[in-house]
């Protein structure tokens, strides 16, 4: 098939989360679903059931993209949650072979990882999360997610340490999304724009934001903003208020004047005029 949606999921727990997220993904969607799993489910959401019946570990998300039955996917987190259709990422993997979002938190870049180099990969280089992935089945993508499957190790705590420095090393050309894609909800995340993509339990955990909370609060405003996951809160800071705004143009004006003088003010206060008229428009 050209295109569809994958999730993967082991366990009880995850495939009811899956389900639920599947559920979802299907009223905003028009396309099959695909779920790799150890466990049958009766549930109707997906169009193919893909059984692993291997015991988890960190090595089973490169397995089970391997295993997508699509030549464009859209692989889903069991804990992702829909506010709009993503089907746009399928038109980036025309030019792309693969698109991701990169962490906020990068917890193997900040935290864990002292020393850098890391296998080579040099500090500058962002952590991704690979909770939301498109990618399209070619031989350079195929060749990244085994030699990430081959980095995993069980003493890992996440499977993004080994993606890193795989897809450092790797040829495959790749995207990064905007963070509206793939919102973390319960971190930090510096946002402009609906968020699309909302990553998180799908159900409330004690002393942890809910999903319903991020759903009411995050994109109550869309301009640029920053949200704040904390327990058991989300919390957003707003753009800057109108006196503040009001103040930062004034200063601006001023300087003008005093550098380039009032012809250049007046002939820069039009032209920013003119440019908010016509965005309004």
């Amino acid at each position: 098939m050209d295109r569809g949606i994958l999730y993967f999921a082991k366990g009880d727990e995850f495939v009811l989360e899956a389900e639920k997220s599947a559920n979802r993904t299907r009223e905003l969607m028009d396309c099959p679903i695909a779920l790799v799993t150890n466990i049958d489910t009766n549930s109707d959401v997906f169009d193919e059931v893909i059984i692993d019946t291997t015991d988890f570990t960190w090595s089973d998300k490169p397995v089970s993209l391997l295993e997508s039955p699509y030549e464009k996917t859209i692989f889903l987190d069991s804990d992702i949650w829909l506010e709009e259709s993503v089907s746009g990422l399928f038109d980036i993997l025309d030019r792309f072979e693969l698109a991701l979002a990169k962490d906020p938190k990068e917890e193997h870049v900040h935290y864990m990882d002292k020393t850098h180099p890391i296998d080579g990969v040099p500090e500058a280089f962002p952590e991704y999360n690979t909770g939301v992935v498109a990618y399209r089945q070619t031989p350079d993508v195929t060749q990244l997610f085994e030699e990430w499957r081959r980095r995993c190790k069980p003493e890992h705590v996440h499977d993004q340490l080994s993606f890193r420095t795989s897809l450092y090393q790797s040829t495959v050309r790749f995207a990064t999304l905007r963070p509206e894609y793939n919102c973390m909800y319960r971190a930090h995340n510096a946002l402009n724009g609906t968020v699309k993509v909302f990553h998180g339990k799908l159900v409330r955990e004690s002393h942890h934001p809910s999903l319903n909370e991020a759903l009411q609060k995050i994109n109550q405003q869309l301009g640029p903003r920053v949200s704040y996951g904390y327990d058991p809160y989300v919390e957003t800071i707003p753009p800057r208020s109108l006196s503040i705004y009001l103040r930062s143009r004034l200063t601006r004006l001023r300087s003008i004047i005093e550098q380039e003088g009032m012809g250049a003010a007046v002939k820069r206060t039009g032209s920013f005029l003119r440019r908010k008229l016509s965005r309004s428009n």
